[in-house]
């Protein structure tokens, strides 16, 4: 709230955690997010239950090289039409404005259900990119996924700050566990010995 009364736009603002289920997930804060910062009617719901609004944060989930945009991909969805049939049947469009695409994208069928509402990511969806702000929630209940590489990588996706909100001890556990203990098997100097 402070950062968006400051003027900071919400797609600047990025909520990064370890997990996507749990009550500290991707899929509770997005809900949350959603209903408490964007006032607009639901425009869209899928038959799982996910819900686009106009002017939601969402996120591209694979490569659609049909309509140019990319796994990683987040935009704001500028409109959502359920007037469209095709064949007597309700085909819904929802366009979505990228930064890096000229033109807004249409979605339909099939290729909006690879939009997920991204207010919050998990912090692996958000390796390679950098926001602004990052706020990042930390507590116990996210024990198994807490490391120091998944707060090193959460710490550093942030421009201009990074605020960890949550449990000392569930930050002291993330600093004082290294990957070692989760050594990667992947055989690969077999591999190359035996090429």
């Amino acid at each position: 709230d402070e950062l968006l009364n400051n003027n900071v736009p919400i797609k600047n603002i990025q909520l990064l955690t370890p997990k996507r289920g749990g009550e500290l997930g991707t899929e509770v804060f997005n809900s949350i997010m959603q209903e408490k910062y964007n006032n607009n009617p639901v425009g869209y719901e899928n038959d799982e239950g996910l819900k686009f609004k106009v002017g939601d944060k969402v996120i591209q989930n694979t490569n659609n090289y049909n309509l140019r945009v990319f796994n990683g991909y987040i935009g704001t969805i500028t409109n959502i039409d359920s007037s469209n049939v095709v064949n007597g049947t309700n085909v819904p469009t929802i366009s979505v404005e990228y930064d890096n695409c000229d033109d807004d994208v249409i979605y339909e069928g099939l290729d909006i259900y690879q939009l997920e509402l991204a207010y919050a990511l998990t912090i692996h969806k958000s390796q390679g990119s950098e926001y602004p702000y990052v706020l990042g929630p930390i507590h116990l209940e996210q024990n198994i996924m807490l490391n120091r590489n998944l707060l090193y990588t959460e710490i550093t996706r942030a421009r201009n700050l990074c605020l960890i909100i949550g449990d000392d001890r569930a930050v002291n556990k993330a600093i004082n566990t290294t990957m070692s203990k989760y050594e990667r098997i992947s055989c690969i100097e077999y591999k190359v010995k035996n090429l």
